[in-house]
């Protein structure tokens, strides 16, 4: 069943609505209504991912790959909506010193599981 296999990208759908919305306050996505229908859908598909992850197997390789990709989709998103001048209303930005943490960390992460696959 396909949406099985793709049911993690649908997450990013509302993620990116949830991050120009945060980047652009005055946007029509700010509008309280669609935030919290943005938000229940996040929570749900979120849910939606956990629960069809379980019922199939899923190997290290394909794991590390949706790391890597969920790393630059996040970074480069966040570079997009800053060069289209927007700014972070939550500090969700480049000059966030935490969020350079996050990523070193996530780095991190992805190289010591290739690591431990390779041995």
């Amino acid at each position: 069943m396909k949406i099985k296999q793709y049911s993690e990208l649908l997450f990013y759908i509302p993620l990116t609505l949830l991050m120009i919305a945060d980047f652009f306050p005055d946007s029509y996505l700010s509008n309280g209504i669609v935030m919290k229908a943005n938000i229940g859908l996040l929570v749900a598909l979120f849910v939606l991912s956990i629960v069809l992850k379980q019922s199939r197997n899923v190997d290290d390789i394909q794991k590390i790959n949706g790391q890597i990709f969920a790393l630059v989709y996040l970074v480069s998103l966040m570079a997009v909506l800053t060069l289209l001048g927007g700014t972070s209303q939550s500090g969700f930005g480049f000059d966030n010193v935490v969020v350079w943490f996050v990523v070193l960390i996530s780095i991190a992460e992805i190289i010591s599981k290739k690591k431990k696959m390779n041995r």
